[in-house]
């Protein structure tokens, strides 16, 4: 599938990684956020994007030209006095001004830490790194960084389970944000990124360890990412950044 508007990329992620929507009237809004293209059976329309924010249906047929469990960033625009007869009262139909698909990846387990992360000669430094949200087992990430013309990258999210803290009497993981580069010019462009990572594993970790009879938990990380390279003797070759410390609140059954 094409790209809808992609030359507008850069704004769209601007916009989007605020979670912002700009109120034009009293009853309109409009706005960009990502999210995840799904169907169901027993609606009367075909596919819409779950958002951090709710569910969204397309009223210029955008998400009908996706594929269910497509990852995407969208601009949008929403007039509430104008949704459709009928339409179920838990989805907002939308104008889709601009659609990006997002790259999707899976986190892996990785037995290295900050400390034994050996970098690739192709490894990437980054200005920031910022988990953005959470849908359906897939985090949301936005990476900032220098890139040289037509350089394409490769991103990863390591997790070692034996690689956590306790904060407030609960497990956090430290898990490895890098990516490696298929150029070797000089980076020189700023630019930005949203990453779609499949983490189920490490969802389903943190509700095996729920305390008995619990019927919510938490999975809590910081994101670590590489924020200087350097090969000057005598000094460590990775300097990391990272985030603050992330929750995702979980549901869990309650085994009868």
């Amino acid at each position: 599938m094409k790209n809808f508007k992609l030359y507008s990329c850069a704004a769209m992620i601007a916009v989007a990684s605020m979670f912002t929507s700009c109120m034009e009237q009293s009853n309109k809004t409009s706005g960009a956020t990502f999210g995840i293209i799904s169907t169901m059976d027993n609606i009367p329309f075909d596919n819409f994007a779950k958002t951090p924010s709710g569910n969204i249906t397309s009223n210029n047929a955008i998400f009908d030209k996706a594929s269910s469990g497509d990852c995407c960033l969208f601009a949008y625009g929403i007039d509430f006095d104008n949704q459709p007869a009928g339409h179920p009262a838990n989805y907002v139909d939308a104008t889709i001004t601009e659609y990006i698909k997002i790259e999707q990846s899976y986190a892996r387990s990785s037995n290295d830490n900050e400390s034994t992360y050996t970098p690739d000669p192709q490894e990437m430094s980054f200005s920031a790194v910022s988990p953005r949200g959470y849908i359906d087992n897939k985090l949301f990430i936005l990476a900032e960084f220098k890139k040289a013309k037509g350089q394409l990258n490769s991103y990863n999210l390591l997790y070692n389970l034996d690689s956590t803290y306790t904060e407030d009497n609960q497990k956090v993981y430290k898990i490895l944000f890098t990516a490696t580069r298929d150029k070797t010019e000089a980076a020189e462009e700023a630019s930005s990124e949203f990453i779609a990572f499949d983490i189920a594993r490490l969802v389903e970790q943190a509700k095996s360890e729920a305390t008995s009879g619990s019927t919510s938990t938490t999975l809590k990380f910081k994101l670590k990412y590489i924020n200087k390279l350097t090969t000057e003797e005598g000094k460590d070759p990775v300097e990391w950044g990272e985030t603050v410390v992330q929750t995702i609140g979980l549901p869990v059954e309650v085994k009868k």
